[in-house]
């Protein structure tokens, strides 16, 4: 079907099934939307690109570590893994993408 459209788990793209990959597949896939609805292209013929680095983050504490999508998937430890997510565990990102703040 042309007109249905799965995002994250429910996909059979190879992309990992966490919810940063889902997140980054909707903003494709919404960019693609507008595109056809503004008539700019004739259908979606574009795929969503093969993710070649995965991302992991591990916190453990107030440290961890994480592997990152970036520079063949460097691997970084406590420091940048609690700026990155053991602060709030991203709490306050996820909040924010839904133009809401956490509750303190």
């Amino acid at each position: 079907y042309s007109n249905i459209f799965a995002l994250g788990d429910s996909s059979n793209h190879d992309t990992p099934k966490m919810a940063f990959w889902a997140a980054d597949q909707g903003k494709f896939l919404a960019a693609q939307l507008a595109a056809v609805v503004q008539k700019k292209q004739d259908g979606f013929n574009k795929p969503y690109p093969k993710v070649t680095t995965e991302a992991m983050i591990l916190p453990v504490g107030s440290g961890g570590v994480s592997q990152l999508p970036i520079w063949g998937g460097v691997v970084v430890g406590d420091w940048v893994t609690w700026m990155i997510k053991a602060k709030d565990f991203m709490a306050g990102r996820t909040w924010g993408s839904l133009g809401a703040t956490p509750p303190k």
